[in-house]
């Protein structure tokens, strides 16, 4: 190696700490051109800055040539004949020029050349990622002359420690833009994130804050999941380094929450830490908690009536034929009469059967469609009330509909019917499916409740009305009707509702 570069090589190496988001990366590059100007006296040197585009360069630093020339060089474009450096960067090789008024790369900056006294330009290339054009290092001279092969090394190196520079520059300011960006959707995330290492937290956005209980002046910086969580919920959050897991959560004072934590290892702040995305599932657990309790109910309502109705009858069933075995030879007559009771009980018990299996089952669907289906409910929960109930459903309403979103659909109405019957025992209601070229649409209207929470949030019927509508993608309203009463609508776009004939089971939403 040549004693020049050996004697620069220190400097030209501490050069690349400088390199940081808080110093510009035009006074590092500033720093080689005076390095190179010291090493090769009789040198002037500039530096210039490849654009976004790639199409064009632009000054970085020149400190030793005066503000004109630098006003002349703002943009100059990367292509042949565009002086040394365009030439050079459009090449990607160096480029010599001795004697600049005897080179016609050089034809169009002639007076910028003979202004400042330059008659030796000699362009070195550098590059970024990629091996992408980031820049030029050029060196001028006052005299027509070629460089030594001692200084053209050296200004290899030097224009290859400016792509260094300029690289991890660019990189570093890439990092903090990242991060700026990261942070403003971190706190715009519905979801709690914090970022922690070893439980000392870094980070925590306004909805972990929220959670945690903890101000928007109070400083988090520093303090530990353990001060601010049972014990408990935080060596589960902090041992968990790369995975999910579920915690029971709960502030020193604050309610218990149910949390989702996905916990991905990063580098925050130059620093190896662990991001946790704590989502709250406090209500949807509440919400399938109550699904069951009132699946639970319904079970319980069906065993009633399965003992109550259908098991007196088949009791009485029994006893009137125990009795019939004696009666049948010596009291004709009588024997007729228990047999017509009997039937009677066994037509009831089948009518029975049929009402309870058609209010817990829609078998119809499987055979003839959602409206035959509602159809059918209407019918069966009208001999169940004092509601007059109508269904209105015009041909080819449910034609091709998925058989998971028919089934949601009835249960819908199922809920909507058990709910405006609870409030309002005897009503006129109204069940209609619709179909327009974009959306099908089922509606329960009813004209006697003074219904006040029509927001769909107080009732279990409601919330789970709500949860099966978004299984379907479906949207669910509830408005109160003039002068009394309310409608409940379901929409749902009919591209998510036909049967695609797909062989898989359809997706349900979480």
């Amino acid at each position: 190696m040549d004693s020049l570069l050996c004697s620069a090589l220190p400097r030209l190496t501490a050069l690349l700490s400088r390199v940081s988001t808080s110093t510009s990366v035009n006074e590092v590059l500033a720093a080689v051109a005076v390095l190179v100007e010291e090493e090769v006296p009789g040198t002037r040197c500039s530096l210039l800055i490849a654009n976004a585009g790639g199409d064009a360069l632009g000054l970085a630093a020149a400190p030793s040539l005066p503000a004109q020339y630098a006003a002349a060089v703002t943009s100059i474009l990367i292509a042949e004949g565009q002086g040394g450096c365009g030439t050079a960067a459009a090449r990607r090789e160096p480029v010599i020029v001795a004697n600049i008024f005897h080179s016609p790369l050089w034809a169009d900056f002639l007076p910028v050349a003979h202004a400042h006294h330059l008659h030796a330009c000699w362009s070195i290339p550098f590059f970024g990622d990629a091996g992408r054009v980031a820049g030029t290092l050029a060196a001028y001279t006052a005299e027509p002359r070629e460089p030594t092969a001692d200084e053209l090394e050296l200004l290899n190196y030097a224009a290859l420690l400016a792509g260094i520079v300029v690289t991890r520059h660019r990189d570093a300011l890439q990092i903090r833009e990242s991060a700026v960006h990261f942070l403003h959707l971190a706190e715009l995330s519905p979801d709690g994130i914090i970022v922690h290492q070893a439980g000392l937290i870094m980070y925590a956005n306004a909805t972990a804050r929220h959670h945690l209980e903890v101000g928007a002046g109070v400083k988090l910086a520093g303090r530990t999941l353990q001060s601010l969580l049972p014990q408990q919920c935080a060596e589960a959050l902090q041992e968990v380094g790369d995975g999910r897991i579920g915690v029971r959560w709960r502030t020193r004072a604050g309610p218990l929450m149910i949390v989702d934590a996905l916990a991905v290892p990063v580098t925050f702040e130059g620093q190896q830490a662990t991001l946790l995305v704590c989502r709250d599932m406090s209500s949807r657990v509440a919400l399938e908690r109550e699904l069951l309790f009132s699946t639970e109910q319904e079970r319980a309502q069906l065993a009633k009536e399965l003992h109550e109705g259908i098991g007196q009858q088949l009791y009485g069933i029994n006893l009137l034929l125990s009795s019939l075995k004696e009666t049948i030879s010596s009291d004709v007559p009588r024997a007729q009469t228990d047999l017509g009771i009997i039937g009677g009980l066994i037509e009831r018990s089948i009518a029975t059967t049929r009402m309870l299996a058609g209010l817990s089952s829609p078998m119809a669907i499987e055979h003839n469609g959602l409206s035959v289906a509602l159809a059918d409910l209407a019918h069966r929960t009208q001999e169940l009330s004092a509601s007059r109930i109508d269904c209105h459903c015009p041909f080819g309403a449910d034609s091709r509909l998925d058989k998971t979103v028919a089934t949601e659909l009835y249960r819908i109405a199922q809920d909507g019917l058990r709910n405006t019957l609870r409030r309002t025992p005897a009503a006129n209601i109204d069940i209609a499916l619709s179909r327009t070229s974009g959306w099908i649409t089922l509606s329960i209207r009813e004209d006697a409740s003074d219904y006040h929470s029509v927001d769909g949030t107080a009732d279990i019927g409601l919330r789970s009305m709500h949860y099966r509508a978004g299984l379907i993608g479906a949207t669910l309203t509830i408005a109160r009707r003039t002068p009394a009463g309310t409608c409940l609508q379901v929409r749902l776009p009919v591209a998510e509702a036909l049967d695609r004939g797909e062989l898989t089971p359809r997706p349900r939403a979480n």
